[in-house]
């Protein structure tokens, strides 16, 4: 991205994605719904004088549900806004951009809980009656946070990058002084060993997303399922076994699924079978 406002290329958007819609890590998901609870009944948490997480970091290897896992966290929050952006739109090489960009979307995502706090209060609060007694509420998902946050030690001398950096650390430490809205930042990275430890500093809960067990792809294997046409004698325990699928993201697994379906197109079937299926995981 070399120009132009962050903010006027990423949206606000009310998510629908659940933690129904999330298999194969069910550990983690445990961790969020304590996130979930608190955006969701924040005055139960403020009567005992808890405060709102400032940021959530998801780390794991690339494909193993992170960015699914910030949306699915919105939607069982009923998150009045939901901006998702990488944190490679906010390097720039001229000196003052980058930090412009972060200033504009944190601010827009306040905006957008506001405004759409009060569109439809009365039906908002009918839907979810959560929402009766809190404040607007918004996430902000950064992905590739290590494209901007990593340890300064390990960068080249960069003014911009430097200041850029600076201007996040700030926004997160000035949630509490805009208290009209709570606003949660949720991050993901593949390698949360480079994070400038001043970043890590900012994230009150690091939560590690890995590949699934066996269960755990059975789980998404099953969800995945859904969407084709299969036969009725097919192995699901064979196909999620270490044997066949260990060490396979959620992502690979999607994978192994539509492309089960594209060779049985390629064969003419009418549904997918067994060794269409065991096919497309040698393949994946």
């Amino acid at each position: 991205m070399s120009g132009g406002d962050v903010s006027s290329k990423t949206s606000s958007e009310i998510v629908h994605t659940t933690f129904r819609d999330v298999a194969g890590i069910d550990s983690v998901l445990l961790e969020v719904a304590e996130v979930v609870s608190f955006l969701r009944e924040p005055a139960l948490y403020k009567s005992v004088g808890a405060q709102a997480p400032r940021g959530i970091l998801l780390y794991g290897p690339p494909g193993s549900g992170k960015t699914l896992l910030a949306r699915a966290t919105a939607g069982e929050a009923c998150v009045d806004s939901f901006i998702a952006c990488s944190a490679s739109d906010f390097v720039e090489m001229y000196v003052g951009r980058g930090a412009a960009r972060v200033r504009s979307i944190f601010d827009k995502a306040r905006t957008e809980a506001r405004r759409k706090h009060g569109i439809g209060a009365w039906w908002n609060v009918l839907l979810h009656p959560s929402k009766k007694d809190r404040k607007p509420c918004a996430i902000l998902f950064i992905d590739e946070l290590d494209a901007l946050a990593k340890t300064r030690s390990t960068l080249s001398s960069n003014d911009e990058r430097e200041q850029t950096l600076n201007q996040l650390l700030t926004e997160m430490d000035g949630f509490t002084l805009n208290s009209d809205v709570t606003l949660v930042v949720m991050a993901a990275t593949n390698r949360a060993d480079i994070l400038d430890p001043a970043v890590l500093r900012r994230f009150d809960r690091q939560i590690e997303v890995g590949y699934p067990d066996a269960v755990g792809r059975k789980s998404i294997l099953m969800v995945h399922q859904h969407a084709i046409k299969t036969s009725n004698s097919i192995d699901w325990e064979r196909l999620a076994s270490d044997a066949m699928t260990v060490n396979f993201s959620g992502a690979d697994l999607r994978n192994v699924v539509n492309e089960a379906a594209l060779l049985a197109v390629r064969e003419n079937c009418l549904a997918v079978q067994q060794n269409h299926l065991e096919h497309a995981v040698r393949r994946i």
